[in-house]
């Protein structure tokens, strides 16, 4: 068959156009030809192929990135290095860590109205209207609003066409509120044209109630992106809650916060440090990682101090003076005397100069203090000589053969599922 070369659509006569228009069946108004032409001539591939129009999908075509500009928000930040518009982040702790407390509470209000640094660490540029959806008590977000208001001299009146809430679970009915594709269009509308900036869903967890794994929540995040997609401006703010990791052996930071966190652009981790203070990690799509100490007072989280990377839990003289009090203590019994897990217990019996490991009774590995010469001397008795002691190997969990996958590439993603397990309980062997 002779295939005529392709004619653009805007090169034709009126009478040819509508010659081709009608020999395809597709009724086209005059001002869609240009797209039709930038889509390879829809109306040439139905009379070449004898295609079916209504059955055949528009896809977007690839671009040429040679061409390719930023959007008109490709430069705007709302939260310096943390909120920015058209993006999802997923802000992941245990219960009672202090989410409500630091999100929907501070960043809510000082997004909404507030401006200043939120947790005394990222500035807020840009303040605009926000929506939280509370599952708390009305009357326990007021008294937090309050709380807050008061800390930052504001009255209530400060908030209104700015702050706005809804109830989590009545929001979309009796339906989880992101499994409902019409209460989603709505807020969106709803949103828009408020000109609001942000929306914070807490909890993500009720408002989608699906598994973190899987086709599920991946669903989840197309309805997202169709929020965002739909009013390039928003950013959404999830709240979630960490899986407490279950059983032994090596896990991935997935495996405590499922597919919540693979998915979104940034992920704020929150971990408990005491009860006043706060521990807040910056990971993903940012410029700089940022992983911070602060206090809670009046609402705020105060007095940030900047942690350098993971940092010791423990310093490396306390981790001395627990083996030379007790010589030869096992690892289990290290890790009870410091307050830590075990595996970070031995993380520091490996790293910190001066200790040495020697296999026990049973091949259980025993912390010693060295000669200096890399010896443990704290186990000799007296006229004793140290003999030769087999290396000690790293312990590999049964059915594991390719030791390689032992070491992560990215040693920021252990520092990362480190400050996760300590966090939940579990222990990264």
């Amino acid at each position: 068959m002779t295939i005529e070369p392709i004619r653009p659509l805007s090169q034709l006569s009126e009478r040819e156009l509508n010659a081709e228009l009608d020999r395809a069946g597709v009724p086209v108004a005059p001002d869609l030809i240009p797209w039709i032409d930038n889509q390879l001539g829809i109306v040439d591939m139905v009379r070449r192929n004898g295609w079916d129009p209504a059955a055949t999908p528009a896809f977007p075509m690839p671009e040429d990135r040679g061409s390719a500009t930023l959007s008109p928000l490709g430069t705007v930040e709302y939260v310096e290095d943390l909120i920015r518009p058209g993006r999802i982040m997923v802000v992941a702790a245990e219960e009672g860590t202090g989410k409500s407390y630091a999100i929907s509470g501070e960043l809510g209000i000082r997004m909404a109205v507030a401006g200043g640094s939120f947790a005394g660490t990222w500035p807020i540029l840009q303040t605009g209207p926000v929506l939280v959806l509370s599952e708390m008590h009305p009357d326990d977000d007021y008294q937090r609003e309050d709380a807050i208001l008061g800390s930052l001299e504001l009255t209530r009146a400060a908030l209104t066409n700015s702050y706005f809430r809804l109830t989590l679970a009545t929001a979309a009915g009796d339906r989880p509120a992101l499994q409902v594709p019409e209460w989603c269009d709505w807020i969106t509308r709803w949103l828009r044209e408020r000109s609001a900036l942000l929306l914070i869903l807490d909890t993500a967890t009720a408002a989608a109630q699906v598994d973190p794994w899987g086709t599920d929540i991946q669903g989840v995040y197309r309805g997202l992106r169709g929020m965002v997609e739909a009013y390039p401006a928003l950013c959404i703010a999830l709240i979630v809650h960490l899986k407490k990791p279950q059983g032994r052996g090596e896990r991935r930071i997935s495996d405590v916060l499922g597919e919540w966190g693979r998915w979104c652009d940034v992920l704020l981790l929150l971990e408990a440090d005491g009860l006043e203070r706060v521990k807040l990690t910056s990971r993903k799509r940012v410029r700089r990682e940022r992983r911070i100490v602060a206090t809670k007072a009046g609402g705020l989280l105060i007095d940030a101090q900047e942690l350098a990377g993971a940092g010791p839990k423990v310093a490396a003289a306390e981790v001395v003076a627990a083996i030379a009090a007790e010589p030869g203590m096992s690892i289990q019994r290290l890790a009870a005397t410091l307050g830590v897990s075990r595996s970070t217990a031995r993380k520091y019996a490996d790293e910190v100069s001066g200790i040495v490991l020697i296999p026990g009774k049973r091949g259980a590995l025993t912390c010693h203090l060295s000669d200096g010469d890399g010896e443990g001397t704290d186990m000799l008795m007296p006229g004793e000589e140290v003999g030769d002691v087999s290396p000690v190997t790293p312990h590999i969990e049964k059915g594991v053969t390719d030791t390689s996958l032992l070491t992560s590439p990215d040693p920021s993603a252990d520092d990362l599922l480190q400050q996760v397990l300590d966090l939940t309980g579990g222990e990264l062997l």
